[in-house]
């Protein structure tokens, strides 16, 4: 899973975990998760990985 910034600005108004990222955490979930530049190995990370950083980062 690869995501931008215009996904994750959707994810942050309609997710009820993705509202309560800071700034900071959203753009560290984007250089780990997004597609520009170019994201971290593995390159496509499974959906899962994603929701688990997410809620890992919100506490929850």
């Amino acid at each position: 899973m690869t995501i931008t910034k215009r996904q994750l600005d959707k994810l942050r108004s309609d997710n009820w975990y993705c509202s309560k990222l800071t700034n900071a955490q959203a753009e560290e979930l984007l250089r780990i998760f997004g597609e520009e530049p170019a994201p971290e190995p593995p390159y496509v990370w499974p959906e899962e990985a994603f929701w688990h950083t997410v809620k890992k980062l919100v506490g929850g």
